[in-house]
């Protein structure tokens, strides 16, 4: 109970991690990734792309082995029917990245999407294909430099929910509304995937150019971040986070 004698919920709690690619560091991080991560490097054909593949599962199993307290190229993963990665013994977690920029969301309390997008030209029929008629509506109002933004941000929001949720793309993009404007929040969502109001979407700007959404089923829990790059040399800051939607 507070002051005022209303209950309050412990909140959750989420770490963000973010970092900037740094292509000298791309082979010494390599020995700590599996086999089988190794290899996937491999197959990209475009050196960069392998390179900032190892930078990006390699800082996760970095900051992963912290909470696990085991070396991080110890860290065995399990992977759900539909591809997304989890840890026995250890936090809930999502990793995302684009460009150069890289973002790891953990949670020890419950299942937590994150994505991360470099505004950059797109193809606007992504609009007609894969948005709810809210949101190609909500969109519709928006043109040049602004549409390229609230673009975004509604594809970071659908994507962490749909990570969130560990479906993959087997869950339709168009069976859930959200926001186009600056402040993130579920509209709606087909009862299946649970209801509206138990989520929460967070929205952050970075330095970069790039925006990112946080996604949470936290039922009406408040929710804490913490942005984390200690000792893992970050280039990044956050210039807004949207803490808690409501």
């Amino acid at each position: 109970m507070d002051d005022n004698g209303i209950a309050r919920t412990t909140p959750i709690n989420v770490d963000l991690w973010l970092w900037q690619y740094e292509p000298t560091t791309a082979d010494d991080l390599a020995v700590l990734l599996s086999n089988l991560e190794r290899e996937k490097a491999k197959k990209f054909i475009n050196p960069e792309h392998s390179a900032k593949y190892i930078f990006a599962h390699a800082r996760k199993r970095q900051v992963l082995a912290t909470y696990c307290n085991i070396p991080a190229q110890e860290l065995v993963f399990d992977l759900n029917g539909y591809g997304k990665p989890s840890l026995m013994h250890g936090p809930h977690f999502n990793l995302s990245h684009s460009g150069d920029i890289v973002a790891l969301a953990v949670c020890t309390d419950c299942p937590i999407g994150v994505d991360v997008e470099k505004y950059r030209s797109f193809d606007q029929g992504i609009i007609t294909r894969f948005f709810s008629k809210y949101e190609q509506r909500a969109l519709s109002s928006y043109s040049g430099t602004d549409l390229s933004v609230a673009f975004f941000r509604v594809w970071t929001r659908k994507e962490a929910t749909i990570k969130a949720l560990g479906f993959g793309l087997s869950m339709p993009l168009d069976c859930f509304d959200v926001s186009a404007g600056h402040k993130a929040k579920i509209l709606h969502i087909d009862p299946t995937y649970g209801a509206a109001a138990d989520w929460n979407l967070i929205h952050f700007d970075l330095s970069q150019g790039s925006c990112g959404a946080l996604a949470i089923q936290s039922r009406g829990k408040d929710i804490n971040i913490k942005l984390c790059a200690d000792g893992l040399n970050s280039k990044l800051t956050l210039q807004h986070v949207q803490k808690r939607a409501t």
